[in-house]
């Protein structure tokens, strides 16, 4: 696993948001842009990454980590690299790329502002090899085409210019699929992840925000004794906390640290912009209180909303 910061976090969460906000999916070649990804959160545990959403959001997380065939931190690290170098590339490097300018995927003006001032992973850094790939896909002198149809199909998907065979002559196929099973963990509300996937998606429906949904499962993970030997965790997001959340966290933070000597790292100089608190639930449990809890006394009691 790359040693991911929680700043790095912050880069990762904003690509995925974006490739996930712009696009479901889930049937390539859909003009659909009905996904509503508002929020991702992911934290880092030693070698795992948990990847959390507001709402239902996970749902566009699933079909893209399932398009890209992800099993591991390797394969999820080349599924955002491919993409954030298609969001944030030029109009010249389309052109070379494709023939003509395209109607893509890209960056809002706040993921934008993220990428600019967080730290993109060197791991994240695109390399020759990945743009010959594309090129061979989608380029304008390919090779190979039917035997990378898939990935093709997810290159174009981001660069607004894939159909679905519809003509014998057509260079890509629908009965396509994936260059690779992905094989992911899911961790559903109330549930402790396994112990050993290295990527995980986090389909608690909750209405309370990605970052709560997050320390709640490390919470059932310190209860379970999950995590011996753990001494810090990364935290990062599209997002900084609301003032509600972010309240909650500098009681939780120091309850972490003294229960289970494990440090909550957040982005350093943090940019981005608070989350709106909107309608969700907030946690309300007082300073007082929490800190006489130990995770055995319950998890629920811990994150009382």
């Amino acid at each position: 696993m790359h040693p991911y910061t929680a700043t790095n976090l912050t880069a990762l969460s904003t690509i995925l948001t974006c490739v996930t906000r712009t696009q479901t999916w889930q049937d390539l070649g859909t003009k659909d842009r009905s996904a509503k990804q508002e929020e991702i959160q992911i934290l880092r545990i030693g070698e795992r990454l948990f990847i959390a959403c507001n709402q239902d959001g996970h749902q566009y997380v699933k079909h893209f980590l399932t398009a890209f065939g992800v099993s591991d931190d390797l394969t999820f690290a080349y599924a955002l690299r491919v993409c954030h170098y298609l969001l944030n590339s030029t109009y010249q490097e389309r052109k070379d790329l494709y023939h003509s300018q395209t109607d893509r995927s890209e960056y809002s003006v706040q993921e934008k502002t993220n990428i600019s001032h967080t730290q993109v992973p060197a791991n994240l850094a695109i390399a020759e090899e990945d743009k010959t790939l594309m090129t061979n896909c989608v380029g304008k002198k390919t090779k190979n085409r039917d035997t990378m149809a898939w990935q093709g199909a997810c290159f174009q998907q981001l660069l607004g210019i894939y159909q679905p065979t519809k003509k014998k002559k057509s260079n890509y196929t629908d009965s396509f699929g994936p260059p690779r099973a992905a094989t992911f963990g899911e961790v559903g509300a109330d549930a402790i992840p396994d112990d050993t996937t290295a990527i995980n998606l986090c389909t608690d429906t909750a209405g309370v925000h990605a970052e709560l949904k997050l320390l709640a499962m490390l919470t059932r993970m310190l209860a379970a004794g999950k995590l011996s030997g753990t001494t810090d965790v990364f935290l990062g997001g599209l997002k900084a906390a609301c003032k509600e959340c972010s309240g909650w966290i500098e009681v939780f933070s120091p309850w972490l640290a003294t229960n289970y000597s494990i440090t909550l790292n957040l982005p350093e100089e943090d940019t981005r912009p608070s989350a709106n608190p909107k309608n969700w639930d907030k946690p309300t449990l007082g300073s007082d209180d929490f800190a006489a809890l130990t995770a055995g006394d319950g998890v629920a009691e811990l994150f009382t909303i």
